[in-house]
């Protein structure tokens, strides 16, 4: 059996920049989509997806603003940089501010 490829998308950024409609342009790729998943329950939610036949595209928000979170993020990322299964990105999105 084949371990399929998951391909994750973290979508982050300041507040304001536009990361839900960011996210809802992933959704119309064929993305799986979470806005303002805590990075804690990040891991917990791959293991359940590993489980499933689809959902190979996944595209998440995750807010890293917050303190109680951002010490989290690291070990979190650190993690999933381990996983051999799992092509994953961080998109930081900015919203342009015009004169």
């Amino acid at each position: 059996m084949t371990m399929k490829q998951l391909h994750l998308v973290i979508v982050t950024g300041m507040s304001g920049a536009g990361k839900t409609v960011a996210i809802q342009s992933f959704e119309d790729l064929g993305y799986f989509t979470i806005d303002n998943m805590p990075p804690a329950l990040l891991p917990k939610f791959l293991q359940l997806v590993e489980t499933k036949d689809d959902d190979h595209k996944l595209a998440l928000v995750v807010d890293m603003r917050s303190r109680s979170f951002f010490s989290e993020i690291q070990a979190v990322l650190d993690e999933l940089e381990n996983q051999d299964d799992l092509d994953f990105k961080i998109l930081f999105w900015m919203r342009l501010i015009r004169n």
